[in-house]
């Protein structure tokens, strides 16, 4: 259908108002557009600037770790030369200990047989004289604060409800 123009609008107003309409209709479109780029650009800086902050996080962060780690390292190598030399003097207390206690229990040192685990000796007091009186089960302990493991205290409950029998094995 044919539309009529009315006669006060002359070709060159109506041209004008087209070209107008387009202008309007070319700037919605460049302003839909620029705020999708203006998206896609906040996104990008956004990521960017993320990494810029994670990676002077993780260098910060590592710093602080390899100074900690050569703190700690420091005081565990003492610790272990510490316990290192705890241990070594304990071996050496259990191979003298015989002595010690030979004293104290009223026994010859050469009636001590040394097992080490679980127990550190077992003693067939009297033995050694040819009269054998008693067998102890001796557990050698350094310090005073030194405490029995949990398999040496499950050894002692079975000697305590006296669960100690002789087994006699003949080969072939």
């Amino acid at each position: 259908m044919f539309t009529v123009l009315p006669l006060d609008l002359t070709m060159l107003d109506y041209l004008l108002l087209v070209l107008t309409a387009l202008l309007l209709l070319l700037l919605a479109y460049e302003k839909i557009t620029f705020y999708k780029r203006l998206e896609r650009w906040k996104r990008r800086e956004l990521a960017k600037e993320t990494s810029r902050i994670q990676s002077l996080v993780e260098e910060k962060y590592k710093a602080i770790l390899e100074s900690w780690k050569s703190r700690e390292e420091e005081r565990i190598r003492r610790d272990a030369i510490e316990r290192s030399r705890n241990v070594v003097l304990g071996r050496v207390a259990e191979q003298l200990a015989p002595l010690d206690f030979a004293v104290r229990l009223g026994i010859n040192p050469k009636d001590a047989r040394f097992i080490g685990s679980p127990i550190d000796y077992i003693v067939f007091k009297g033995l050694y004289d040819g009269s054998p009186e008693e067998i102890l089960f001796v557990e050698v302990k350094a310090g005073s604060n030194a405490k029995l493991s949990k398999r040496e205290r499950e050894v002692k409950k079975l000697v305590d409800e006296c669960r100690v029998r002789w087994v006699k094995y003949e080969l072939g």
